[in-house]
């Protein structure tokens, strides 16, 4: 029982825990860099991606291309709760679907999976 009440502490202290707007995230998927940013109106929120971000063929169209560059509003946000978030960005004939698990930080966008972390991010330097 001494063992199961810090337990329980500690996991109603998490859940109590609220969003915070504006919920900004750096995700690191595949090896393309994107930005997510959810306000309380989601009609105000957005997505980026990095600049030096290409496709699978190495080109700047669709998703990569110049229309998308700087902060572009999702198609629709399905779910944001406390446990995950679903989104779709892109446009409405080419459009990739959001699924992130805020429980482990893991996401999807499109075909690619990587993880999330909360803040934008500032990349300067390469590391290797």
């Amino acid at each position: 029982m001494k063992k199961f009440l810090p337990i329980l502490f500690f996991f109603s202290f998490v859940h109590s825990e609220t969003t915070q707007y504006p919920f900004e995230l750096t995700c690191e998927v595949g090896g393309n860099i994107f930005y997510l940013n959810f306000e309380e109106d989601t009609k105000q929120s957005w997505w980026k991606h990095h600049k030096d971000n290409t496709d699978i063929y190495n080109d700047l169209r669709g998703l990569y291309g110049r229309k998308f560059q700087g902060e572009n509003k999702f198609l629709s946000i399905e779910e944001f709760s406390e446990d995950k978030i679903i989104a779709f960005i892109g446009t409405k004939a080419f459009n990739l679907i959001v699924n992130l698990n805020r429980l482990n930080g893991n996401v999807n966008i499109g075909m690619y999976s990587g993880e999330c972390i909360k803040g934008i991010k500032e990349y300067k330097n390469a590391t290797l």
